[in-house]
Order: structure tokens, then C-alpha cells, then sequence
């Protein structure tokens, strides 16, 4: 059984106000560079940022411009210029690399898409009919765009069927997966270069892809949706050598059990004894300050204490 992902690619409202990318729009064919761009931009999101055939052979020039409908010489240019101004990587095993990839794309399944749109329909029903009457003004123009909740972003979809049976889900329609890029655009918002090199690093420390996912999904049910938040998360497994789901699992288990223990050892158990109480403090009789064996009261004790007597 299969589930439809949908993707898409989030451009912010400023970014032909960008200085790498009006430099590319200024130049001569500069229409074609951009267009060019946003077309790697596209074929890049299933393999987050990487061009490659199949995802097994690097693209090469002559391959990018059939698949893109590119003059060979605009591709020619077009990946050094890109590659000089930060916008594109080569790596040494000739695949290239789009930076800017894993920062615009967005995905969801489709059983999600549902569930959120039953969840949208499902508070309207809980509105005032007034405000109902408004959310749904202009609905009937552009349903498939009202699904999706965006501000100043141009998102374009794009379809792929994975196997439903190795998702993984943590929260409902939210699925705990390897791509943490994914989950910090869809749950915060667009993942800056510093947070994603932020969060990279901890790979780079062993710990497993996705048991980031599995921090940032903790910071978003305590709704501390903050870099520092997931950071402190991250280091406290760290430091456990906590370092895939199965070795955080392991740890709450242990650390609740821990918790039932002291809960137990410490926990003031009462019981009658010859009509005094007596609590697990080493089977200490207390007493009772009730002047019933012709002791103090509590009013007496206070009164000592408080040097009045």
C-alpha cells in the first residue's frame, strides 16, 4: 500500500531581491540563467539538493540541458556562475549540489494533507457563523490553494509514492523520518544556513538523523520551537551517548522506572500502630502533639519554639 507525498518548492517574496540572484538577472541571457536555475531547483527536491541520474550518476551538461530544455552553452555558463556565487556545489565526484534546496522544500503525505484539512473544516465548524462566513469567501476560486497555509511564499507541487508501511509516525499525520530539514521547515519555519549547519553538526557527532527529528518534534509538543530549545535536547543526549531512537527509548524507559522507584522508597506511606502514626522513615514512631499522652499540643509546641513558654 502506498501513500502519495506531495512536495513542494517555497520561494520567500524577496528572493529576486537577493544580490547573487540579481546579479544573475542583470546578465546578459539572465532570464534564461534564472529560469535554468529554478528548474534544477525542482528536480532537486526528492534527492535533497543532489543532481543525479537515477540518484546513482551525476548529471552532465549535455544531460541538464535535455532535461531541462537548456541551450548547452546557457548550462555551461550557468553552473560556473552558480558555483562562483555560492548558489550551486561541485563536488569531487562530479554530482551537483543545489544549496538552497533543502532550505525552500516542503513536503507532506496525503493521508496528512487530509487529516489537516478535516482538522481546518472541523474548527470552522466551532466558529461563530460570521467569521465562517469569512474564512470561506473566495474558497470556491482556489480550493487546492486553501489546503495549504502560506503568507508571501509561491509554493510549486510536485508527487512521489513511497511505501507507507516504512513511515514512522510520532504525532498523528507527522512523521518521524531521517529528513529533519523537512520537519524543521513544515513545524518552525524556513531553516536558515546557520540552524541547518547548526543541526548537521550533531550528525557529524554520530547522532542518528532521526533522532534530531525525534528533538525537534519534542521541542514542538513542549511549543519551545527554538534552535536553543532543540540544542539543549540534542547535547543532554550527547552526553548520555544517547545516539539513535532506540537508545532514546531505552533511556525514558529507564529513567521513568528510576522515577517509580523513588516515588516508592520516598513516598510518606502512613499507618495506624496502637494508635500512633508511623511512616516509612525507618519505622519512626512519631508523635502524635495531640496532648492525648499527656504531652505537648501543637499549641504548646509552638509556644516553646517561639520562646513563649
Amino acid at each position: 500500500m502506498s501513500n502519495k507525498r506531495y512536495y513542494w518548492l517555497k520561494l520567500q517574496d524577496n528572493f529576486f531581491d537577493r544580490e547573487e540572484i540579481k546579479v544573475v538577472e542583470s546578465m546578459k541571457n539572465g532570464k534564461d540563467y534564472i529560469l535554468f536555475y529554478m528548474k534544477l531547483l525542482l528536480k532537486s527536491v526528492k534527492t535533497e539538493g543532489e543532481l543525479r541520474f537515477r540518484g546513482v550518476i551525476p548529471y552532465t551538461p549535455e544531460m541538464l540541458s535535455s532535461i531541462t530544455n537548456t541551450d548547452i552553452d546557457t548550462v555551461m555558463v550557468a553552473v560556473d556562475m552558480f558555483t562562483q556565487l555560492g548558489l550551486m556545489e561541485k563536488w569531487d565526484d562530479g554530482t551537483l549540489f543545489m544549496i538552497e534546496t533543502q532550505n525552500m522544500v516542503g513536503s507532506e503525505t496525503d493521508s496528512a494533507k487530509r487529516m489537516r484539512k478535516l482538522r481546518k473544516e472541523h474548527r470552522k465548524k466551532q466558529l461563530p457563523p460570521s467569521q465562517c462566513d469569512e474564512d470561506v469567501q473566495g474558497s470556491d476560486e482556489n480550493v487546492q490553494n486553501s489546503d495549504i497555509e502560506i503568507d508571501t511564499e509561491i509554493e510549486l507541487d510536485k508527487e512521489l509514492d513511497i511505501d507507507k508501511d516504512i513511515e514512522l509516525d510520532i504525532d498523528k499525520d507527522i512523521e518521524l523520518d531521517s529528513n529533519y530539514v523537512e520537519f524543521f521547515n513544515n513545524n518552525f519555519h524556513l531553516i536558515t544556513k546557520y540552524e541547518l549547519d547548526t543541526l548537521k553538526s550533531y550528525e557529524d557527532d554520530k547522532l542518528e538523523p532521526r533522532l534530531i527529528t525525534l528533538a525537534l518534534q519534542k521541542a514542538v509538543d513542549k511549543n519551545k520551537r527554538s534552535l536553543d530549545y532543540v540544542k539543549g535536547i540534542l547535547n543532554n543526549w550527547l552526553k548520555n551517548n544517547i545516539k539513535t531512537i532506540e537508545d532514546a527509548e531505552a533511556r525514558e524507559k529507564e529513567f521513568k522506572r528510576e522515577k517509580e522507584e523513588k516515588k516508592t522508597k520516598y513516598s510518606n506511606v502512613e499507618r495506624k500502630d496502637n494508635g500512633a502514626k508511623i511512616d516509612s522513615f525507618n519505622g519512626y514512631q512519631q508523635r502524635t502533639y495531640d496532648g492525648s499522652d499527656g504531652g505537648m499540643t501543637f499549641d504548646d509546641l509552638e509556644k516553646k519554639l517561639l520562646g513563649w513558654k
